[in-house]
């Protein structure tokens, strides 16, 4: 009985609801709230901040910013910690390697520029030991355009590759 009374009155609101148009939100609300369900994160993203593993190396950029090199020309300057969890000595200059993309095509590698010290990118470590604030750089081709960064493994034949897409190069 009560069920056959709250059935009722459940009919009776949606039908006075359609008439000041409540019914269309709701329905609205519904729809967009199914679709707005989170995606699974991707495991190859690149974010400031994030822990990601490449081949046996644990990298975790830590800040972004916009430099000139020798030329004047922009680069991206990409500090990060860098960790050597293979079973050999060995740099963050020869373990892996970040490039940029714009339009599809790969961006020149820019390391010549006061503002990057590559003394840290160069020096050796022995397996689990850690460097921090590795500094590399990503030539920009042109400010108004999308950078894409791609972050891999410098040999290997997994093609494990993190990105990150950074829209307004302005805003570093």
């Amino acid at each position: 009985m009560k069920r056959a009374v709250l059935s009722l009155l459940a009919v009776c609101s949606l039908v006075s609801l359609t008439g000041c148009g409540a019914l269309v939100s709701v329905a609205l609300s519904d729809q967009s709230s199914s679709q707005s369900e989170e995606e699974p994160a991707d495991p190859y993203a690149l974010e400031i901040g994030k822990e990601v593993q490449v081949g046996a190396y644990s990298i975790t950029v830590t800040k972004l910013k916009i430099v000139n090199d020798w030329d004047g020309n922009k680069v991206l300057k990409i500090t990060y910690d860098w960790k050597n969890n293979s079973g050999e000595a060995t740099s963050p200059f020869v373990s892996t390697i970040f490039r940029g993309f714009q339009d599809g095509v790969e961006t020149d590698w820019a390391h010549v520029s006061d503002h990057i010290d590559l003394t840290k990118h160069m020096k050796e470590a022995k397996p689990g030991a850690s460097i921090i604030g590795v500094e590399d750089g990503i030539g920009i081709a042109d400010m108004s355009k999308p950078l894409v960064i791609e972050l891999e493994e410098m040999f290997s034949f997994d093609n494990q590759t993190y990105t990150m897409r950074i829209d307004d190069l302005n805003a570093l």
